[in-house]
């Protein structure tokens, strides 16, 4: 089933209005707050990335910062995958639920017909490609094939795994006429000329522990640990290509160069070349994507990171530090919290957030974690924490007060004679 949305964000493709940081809100109105920090994956192409937070996604379209969510017509607020169609100025956005939004300058289309099947296992889409002007999907029952011209759901490719058993795909890649799809099986190889629906069809490479797959010099990669192979269809083996001093999360290639990304490390690898340059990266980062003289960073501490040369710019919208937020109050402003909830021997380090003038403010402070309150005292801020005290935030001092070792107090109350903090020992 397919549903048609007119709405504003077709026009974000195009580069014209869209929801802009800091445009005010309508009356009876609502407008969804998320954190973009949690930056996870990243597509796109010249003049236009795309960027999915772990509950939100942003566009940088021809330098332009913008917002996309459920206000602009998408079928949710946590992408588990994204794929960009520069060809048809098509961004394609996949849900846990089996649910897929096209977004073009023609509207958004949501093909939801999966989510009506009962396959038993579950739904999510883990990873897209366009090929011929065909989406294929890699899903947690297997493969599906979406025509990009009028989004008719075409083939289901579920039962491909041995003895046709139905099995998830964690990635998916079209080289050619042939289609990769890996899982924790290993890799199923198709010809997309061949009968895919019989799981004869698929040449099964069985490896374990496999984590993604890309492209490289008409070849396909795949990664697991610090190694990264080619895969050879010759002799249904995988070959290593090179190993590098880190844990790789993902592999993306530019012409005859291959970045290879760890979550605190990117490495440029050539095989026409003996060069290698590794650059250490401050971050924890998920995904790279090269474009153009741009290298584009999704990083799950720093939001999306832009690497040009020896610069870099860290790109987040403004929003709350953290979605998984425990506790607001409004004291004056606005205030989100993130502590865990009392007895509880996590750290929470990040800080805490205020709303303010249409904006967010975020503020960590060293040493002080697991903030739980917010109160005002003759005109300062105190704040409470579990297992770190009170804190006179305007004074930047931790009150001495008469608290058991490692207390929590995890809620305060400010009035014009004192002040009162609840104490969980």
């Amino acid at each position: 089933m397919k549903r048609c949305l007119r709405i504003s964000l077709f026009l974000l493709i195009t580069g014209l209005s869209l929801s802009v940081q800091g445009q005010d809100i309508p009356i009876d109105t609502w407008r969804y707050h998320l954190s973009y920090q949690r930056a996870r994956l990243v597509t796109g192409g010249e003049g236009a990335i795309f960027c999915a937070a772990e509950n939100g996604l942003f566009a940088v379209i021809d330098s332009e910062l913008r917002l996309i969510s459920k206000n602009e017509g998408l079928s949710n607020v946590a992408p588990g995958a994204i794929t960009y169609d520069a060809s048809s100025e098509t961004l394609i956005v996949g849900y846990a639920n089996s649910v897929i939004d096209f977004v073009s300058p023609n509207g958004v289309v949501v093909v939801d017909d999966l989510s009506e099947l009962d396959f038993g296992v579950p739904t999510g889409v883990n990873e897209m490609t366009v090929s011929n002007q065909t989406l294929y999907a890699g899903t947690d029952f297997g493969v599906i094939a979406i025509t990009l011209e009028d989004k008719s759901l075409t083939q289901i490719f579920s039962e491909i795994g041995p003895e046709g058993a139905t099995v998830a795909v964690h990635d998916l890649i079209v080289q050619g006429d042939s289609i990769y799809a890996m899982g924790d099986f290993g890799i199923l190889v198709g010809d997309l000329g061949d009968n895919l629906l019989d799981f004869n069809n698929w040449l099964l490479i069985e490896e374990s522990g496999l984590e993604g797959m890309a492209r490289f010099n008409q070849q396909v990669l795949t990664y697991r640990g610090r190694n990264l192979y080619t895969v050879d269809l010759a002799d249904n083996s995988l070959s290593r290509l090179v190993s590098v001093p880190f844990d790789i999360v993902d592999v993306a290639d530019q012409g005859s160069q291959i970045y290879i990304l760890g979550a605190r490390s990117l490495r440029l690898w050539s095989n026409t070349s003996n060069e290698i340059v590794t650059i250490e990266l401050q971050h924890e980062a998920r995904e790279v994507l090269p474009s153009g003289d741009d290298l584009w960073i999704a990083d799950v501490r720093s939001g999306l990171i832009r690497k040009t040369g020896n610069t870099e710019e860290r790109i987040i919208p403004n929003g709350p530090a953290a979605d998984d937020i425990t506790h607001i109050k409004f004291e004056n402003d606005l205030y989100a919290f993130y502590a865990h909830a009392p007895g509880e021997s996590l750290i929470d380090s990040s800080g805490y957030s205020s709303f303010r003038d249409q904006r967010w403010v975020n503020d960590t402070i060293p040493g002080f974690y697991n903030i739980s309150d917010v109160g005002t005292l003759n005109g300062e801020i105190l704040l409470s924490s579990n297992g770190f005290g009170v804190m006179n935030r305007t004074a930047s001092t931790v009150l001495a007060l008469e608290l058991p070792d490692d207390a929590d107090v995890p809620a305060l109350l400010t009035r014009d004679d004192g002040t009162w903090v609840l104490v969980y020992d």
